[in-house]
């Protein structure tokens, strides 16, 4: 039985990783700049909620490996607004077009201010009214 048993289980280790693999899909397309058509380098793409991602070439294309079925994956860089697209189980291509950030809002209730750029609450402090630095004319 043993003589059987030891094949099979280093069959089974050199077969599993390639099975693993073959349940992934490998996901490619481009990020521009919307409006402009300009490629966006350096954005970061990849599926929401989990730590791994690719960045964009300075042609603004990038390749990502997916799990198989229907996913969903984001792409974001810096000063623009991150957008996400679901892609079915066939689709191999995602091309993504960002929109620039144009607004920076700065908002104070009295007791707190908040950094608001696109919408999207960036930081809150408190704000004491003894530390509000004055100017002296």
């Amino acid at each position: 039985m043993q003589r059987f048993l030891r094949p099979l289980v280093a069959v089974l280790l050199v077969v599993a990783p390639g099975l693993a693999r073959a349940q992934a899909r490998e996901v490619t397309g481009k990020i521009t700049e919307a409006g402009t058509g300009a490629p966006v380098a350096d954005a970061t793409v990849g599926i929401p909620g989990q730590q791994l991602g690719v960045r964009s070439n300075p042609q603004g294309e990038y390749r990502l490996r997916v799990p198989a079925g229907d996913v969903a994956i984001m792409a974001r860089a810096i000063g623009f607004k991150r957008v996400t697209i679901r892609l079915t189980a066939t689709q191999s291509m995602a091309d993504f077009s960002l929109d620039r950030i144009r607004e920076v809002q700065p908002w104070f209730n009295g007791d707190y201010v908040a950094l608001l750029v696109g919408g999207q609450q960036l930081r809150v402090s408190r704000v004491y009214r003894d530390n509000l630095l004055r100017p002296e004319f």
